[in-house]
């Protein structure tokens, strides 16, 4: 439901949705641009690339015969804490939407990437021979700050940029003209609606229509997995299925505040400033309108 053509005529699952184009140059619809690694491109076909007659090309080494390079900027990762949601059911359609481990060709062969060693690892200090350094292709599920932590600053070569594991949900569109997708993104969809009902009865509402918290998981559980019908369910569950239905979806900021878990310690997140769960008001606003006051715990710029 969410590949390059997901519109309305295509599936029933969506309720509100933003339509996206490609050929409107402001569309914005960039996932495949943030959510690649950079040396997927070409598997991908991301804007234009592709390997052209060449079989299971060398990446940044081959070229010729039709083949085209071009990379995602790929900065967009996740935790491995949240990508180990997905992992406990194997059995999971959901799971497939993350890349992570050693990439492959289609074919089954590894995707070879050519660097030098110092390009592999900046902080080699070794003789870089005149031979290409080639390695196998292959995103770590952690994250490690490798330079200034104050930064977030994984570092500058092929170890940082392989860290973390990337999500292709909304499906990279091969369309060769521009990086604009022409993926619908959905504001809500039926799902939504089932695990919102589940939620509202398992916080004290009343079951209505014979459907109980557990039937509503369950009956949108029986799409997505092969594994036995869940027994029970909690919150702690239902909020770990809504980390499996919506990811990538702008719904976890605020599925955190609502289960309590934004205050957490997560990944490299360590405050636990309450305050934080509204956003501050932008400067522009309060400058077009000084008696505006701003939200507690900012600052109000002069």
């Amino acid at each position: 439901m969410f590949y390059p053509d997901n519109g309305p005529t295509t599936q029933s699952e969506f309720i509100f949705a933003i339509p996206y184009d490609p050929s409107t140059t402001d569309g914005y619809m960039y996932y495949g641009r943030y959510d690649l690694n950079r040396n997927l491109g070409m598997k991908y076909g991301y804007s234009g690339a592709t390997v052209g007659s060449n079989t299971d090309p060398v990446v940044n080494q081959t070229a010729g015969n039709g083949l085209v390079n071009s990379k995602p900027s790929g900065p967009r990762a996740t935790l491995s804490s949240f990508l180990n949601y997905f992992l406990r059911d194997t059995e999971d359609i959901r799971l497939k939407q993350w890349l992570y481990g050693p990439q492959y060709w289609e074919d089954g062969n590894p995707i070879m990437v050519a660097t030098t060693k110092q390009g592999y690892n900046q902080f080699y200090t070794g003789a870089d021979a005149k031979d290409p350094y080639v390695y196998h292709l292959t995103i770590d599920t952690a994250i490690q700050l490798r330079q200034n932590a104050s930064l977030l600053d994984c570092g500058n070569d092929e170890i940082a940029w392989n860290q973390g594991a990337r999500n292709i949900k909304f499906y990279p569109d091969n369309n060769s003209a521009t990086r604009n997708q022409n993926n619908d993104v959905p504001v809500y969809r039926y799902s939504d609606i089932l695990l919102m009902k589940a939620e509202a009865i398992l916080r004290g509402g009343s079951p209505t229509d014979g459907q109980t918290a557990l039937s509503l998981v369950n009956e949108l559980r029986s799409n997505r997995t092969t594994a036995a019908p869940w027994t029970s369910v909690n919150l702690e569950q239902l909020y770990e299925e809504r980390c499996r239905e919506f990811a990538w979806e702008c719904q976890h900021r605020d599925d955190m505040i609502r289960f309590g878990k934004f205050e957490d310690t997560y990944g490299f997140k360590t405050n636990k400033d309450t305050y934080r769960r509204i956003f501050p008001i932008p400067t522009a606003a309060i400058t077009a309108n000084p008696k505006l006051d701003q939200n507690p715990g900012y600052v109000k710029s002069n």
